[in-house]
């Protein structure tokens, strides 16, 4: 299964870069965070957030980088996924970037049923979308407080 979204910051590509770059180490402390939201909206019963972020090597390019990341979701249940995926950082004008999450995972073997697969595909998504507003949130309130 794949899962993806993105968003624009209004910063220019060349500080955003810098930004994620320069707080890799933040990112499996963001993953944990949105895992617990993703956890929140399943509206399932309270269990331990293991959730386990591994970043790999950026691959920087002119107009965008791509950083790869393994990321291990566990969630109420038999809600879990091993997911591989790429936060990309890419210019879009002078003063915007994009920020995207790209990810596929398969399926847990014990999902059975179709309702279970979609409770695990919403359950994913969410901690996706929830882990890149986090980026998008820390990478705008870090910049003034950098530049300043």
């Amino acid at each position: 299964m794949f899962v993806h979204h993105f968003l624009q910051v209004a910063l220019p590509f060349v500080e955003a870069e810098r930004l994620v770059l320069s707080h890799l180490g933040d990112l499996p402390e963001v993953a944990v965070a949105a895992h617990a939201r993703a956890l929140e909206a399943s509206a399932a019963e309270r269990s331990p957030v293991v959730s386990e972020l591994v970043v790999g090597e950026p691959h920087p390019a002119t107009w965008q980088t791509i950083v790869p990341m393994m990321w291990r979701l566990e969630g109420p249940s038999r809600l879990f996924a091993d997911m591989e995926a790429d936060l990309v950082v890419v210019a879009v004008g002078p003063s915007r970037t994009r920020l995207a999450f790209f990810g596929s995972y398969r399926m847990p073997a014990e999902t059975h049923d179709e309702d279970e697969r979609q409770q695990c595909h919403r359950f994913v998504e969410v901690a996706a979308r929830a882990f890149l507003q986090e980026v998008a949130r820390w990478v705008t309130v870090l910049a003034p407080r950098l530049t300043a």
